[in-house]
């Protein structure tokens, strides 16, 4: 299913591939799809400006502000789960493992993990997904944006060394990777990525709103992230090592379930 833009009614795409244009039977508007072409594969031929990264993240983050304000959380937003219209138009698609807001989800235990290791939250990779808010999808809106304006994914490896760096190490500075990022676009990048979801941006519109004010010219309202502190537990680290443990412990059980994207 997608939304429709214009009215938000969800619209049945038959075809995993559509290679012609659906009409919404609620308010008839027309939707050109690019051949089903996923952002994924329109990344494995373009690597866009930062500009071009920038106005393709304000358009992603616009349409998830509209699937958060029907209720909707993703819980597995990535390149392969966003259709491009033919006008550059990102349609949110494949809803498997998406949650109402205001519900914590029953057919997900407590501590089981689930999604693409490579795009998922922290609280995700705690296995704490069945609770997660519109902030987990931000973490994933920021990781789309990091990969777009580098090239690279913020982390990378196999499924529990994914989890581990996810859950415990900073993300590198995509001016590290490509120079040319501007360090407002870095700032607003690297606060998706926060660890903790009370430090990202509360939605995806205020994401939307901050790119598009440096697109404009205007000062961006978000500030430059500080140091980031681990806290080790006890003086020897037996606290890290337990949840770094706990992590792989979890994926371990898991990596050869259907819950787990590669």
């Amino acid at each position: 299913h997608i939304h429709c833009p214009h009215c938000r009614n969800a619209i049945e795409v038959v075809d995993e591939f559509p290679t012609c244009d659906v009409t919404c039977r609620s308010c008839d508007s027309n939707l050109r799809l690019r051949n089903g072409q996923t952002l994924a594969a329109w990344q494995t031929s373009q690597r866009p400006t930062i500009r071009e990264a920038v106005e393709l993240t304000v358009r992603i983050a616009r349409a998830l502000h509209v699937e958060h304000e029907c209720g909707v959380i993703h819980r597995n937003l990535k390149p392969g789960s966003i259709l491009l219209g033919r006008d550059g138009r990102p349609f949110l698609m494949n809803f498997g493992l998406a949650k109402r807001e205001t519900d914590e989800d029953p057919t997900i235990p407590a501590g089981q993990v689930f999604g693409t290791p490579a795009y998922m939250s922290p609280e995700q990779a705690r296995g704490e997904g069945h609770t997660a808010d519109c902030r987990t999808d931000i973490y994933s809106l920021g990781t789309i944006l990091f990969e777009l304006l580098t090239g690279e994914r913020p982390f990378r490896g196999s499924a529990i060394t994914l989890l581990t760096q996810v859950i415990h190490d900073d993300p590198p500075s995509p001016r590290m990777l490509h120079s040319q990022v501007p360090r407002d676009i870095e700032t607003i990048c690297l606060r998706c990525l926060e660890k903790e979801p009370d430090k990202r941006y509360a939605s995806a519109a205020e994401v939307a709103d901050d790119l598009q004010r440096w697109l404009d010219g205007k000062p961006i309202q978000t500030r430059a992230p500080g140091p980031v502190h681990v806290d080790g537990g006890g003086a020897d680290g037996s606290r890290g090592r337990v949840d770094e443990f706990r992590a792989v412990t979890l994926v371990a059980g898991m990596t050869h379930g259907r819950r787990v994207l590669l």
